[in-house]
């Protein structure tokens, strides 16, 4: 994932597009915008993802008069940079052979699917470098009947789902420019690296209408028109695998899932449905445990578009303008709509790009300790990292940590009153080449939510406290993950000569 603000595209039906930048406490911010007719108006919804670890747009739609039109866009953002602005650096249009692209698909960081039926081939759009993109047969698969097209993340595997139609198609070669290809065909392909094949995914009722994977790729999320979702399982081999339905979910009365949304830590999914006779979205939200959706949490009039932000504390829908972000306490999305304020009205289609918000310690050594961390009289087998809460203040002449712990000390769920041990702790080179004080990456897994803005490392045996690390903001953790520190690359304190 790429550190920076959450970018938002989002496009309206007369040919705008907006994107907007999230900047803490504010919430999304224009940054940019391509006025009404820049962009194909009048022939459906359009298809646009996010390159990972990039600003780059690709964008396609089909025009009234079914011509598609293929633009990738460069935001031209460098951080701190503003304003982002619209680089059109490749436009296509084409009609031959193009004339039945489905857009609900979900790619990895290079491969955009897209699906045309008259040559009876998948398309997969490879988003290159060099500010070009490229169009390759990655499956040869004729029906007029797939809906959704879903890549593994780890490209081995790719669903193909529609009308009365549920096939897995598993990855046996690369073609002579190194591409992945699928094999769609019930035998084996003389050419490929396995023997595996083409197969019909059994155990669902009615027409298939979205598909996605879950991150690990173990699993997959699929849902008909009668409102069920399931849960695929996948087990692979060198030459075979299964893929078997495990699991099963049911919408309300009345709801067909439109967009399915699998949080980064395949904990949360998300399913954006609609009620044709009402005309009304509603959000399903299931927390998975194993193969099983367990039911948490519905939204109603939301989810028309869905998606999470990378670090999945938000769940966004550029139509309804609302957004929910994740309280820790409940396990619970939470309306935060006024954060979507400057988001333009109208909006019909969205995409997020893959940034996180940064926050990365910034560290200050007590005064009391440059001597004993130079002259290395530190018990190296007796540090610990305490947290404290956002109401701790640091004061550099500090010299015992009970003064520190005894208001704002944060612990529970396993993360132990008094600070957590650093193991194999010891001078040496760190990854910039410099001196250091490093140790093993300190991880627990916490069990309950905890929420703390600093941290403190201390010599627990002289109870002198050495570095304190302050986050660039308020650190909410959920139930059930591992909390961590990483000082075995750059260490705790590093000493520039």
């Amino acid at each position: 994932m790429a550190v920076g603000r959450p970018l938002l595209l989002a496009w309206k039906p007369d040919g705008s597009a907006y994107v907007y930048e999230f900047v803490p406490e504010k919430g999304f911010v224009l940054q940019s915008s391509l006025a009404a007719g820049n962009l194909p108006s009048g022939g459906g919804a359009p298809f646009a993802a996010f390159k990972k670890n990039s600003t780059r747009i690709f964008f396609a739609q089909r025009t009234l008069a079914t011509v598609y039109v293929f633009n990738l866009f460069d935001l031209n953002l460098q951080y701190p940079v503003d304003p982002i602005t619209f680089n059109p650096i490749n436009t296509r249009s084409q009609r031959n052979g193009e004339t039945g692209l489905t857009w609900n698909a979900q790619a990895d960081d290079e491969y955009i699917l897209a699906l045309r039926n008259t040559f009876g081939s998948f398309n997969m759009v490879l988003l290159g470098s060099d500010e070009e993109y490229t169009f390759y047969t990655g499956v040869n698969f004729a029906s007029s009947n797939i809906r959704a097209v879903a890549l593994q993340p780890q490209r081995k595997f790719l669903l193909a789902v529609g009308s009365n139609l549920a096939y897995i198609f598993p990855y046996v070669k690369d073609d002579a420019d190194g591409r992945p290809v699928f094999n769609a065909q019930n035998t084996p392909d003389a050419g490929g690296t396995n023997s595996k094949i083409r197969k019909t995914i059994a155990g669902t009722t009615g027409s298939l209408v979205a598909a996605w994977w879950m991150n690990t790729g173990e699993y997959a999320v699929i849902a008909n028109n009668a409102g069920s979702v399931y849960v695929g399982e996948l087990v692979d081999d060198v030459n075979d695998y299964t893929f078997n339905i495990v699991n099963e979910a049911i919408l309300d009365t009345g709801f067909v899932a439109q967009r399915i949304r699998v949080r980064k830590d395949d904990k949360y999914i998300a399913v954006g449905a609609y009620n044709a006779t009402a005309q009304v979205y509603r959000t399903f939200i299931y927390y998975r445990m194993g193969f099983i959706l367990k039911p948490i949490q519905v939204i109603t009039n939301f989810g028309q578009q869905l998606d999470f932000t990378e670090d999945g504390m938000m769940l966004i829908d550029a139509a309804s303008k609302r957004l929910f972000t994740m309280d820790t306490s409940q396990d619970l999305y939470v309306e935060q709509s006024t954060l979507m304020s400057s988001v333009v009205s109208g909006a019909t289609y969205q995409a997020l790009s893959h940034h996180v918000i940064d926050n990365s310690p910034t560290g200050f050594v007590y005064y009391g300790a440059v001597d004993p961390l130079i002259s290395r009289e530190v018990d190296v087998n007796n540090l610990k990292i305490m947290l404290l809460d956002s109401d701790a203040t640091f004061d550099p002449n500090e010299d015992s940590i009970l003064d520190i712990s005894v208001n704002n000390e944060v612990y529970g769920g396993q993360w132990p009153q008094g600070g957590k041990l650093l193991t194999n702790v010891s001078y040496g080179t760190n990854e910039n080449g410099n001196f250091a004080l490093k140790a093993d990456r300190l991880s627990q897994i916490v069990i309950t939510a905890l929420t703390f803005r600093h941290a403190v490392l201390y010599d627990a045996t002289s109870g002198k406290p050495l570095i304190w690390y302050q986050m660039k903001r308020e650190v909410k953790t959920e139930r059930n993950i591992n909390l961590s520190f990483d000082l075995s690359k750059f260490g705790a304190v590093q000493f520039a000569s």
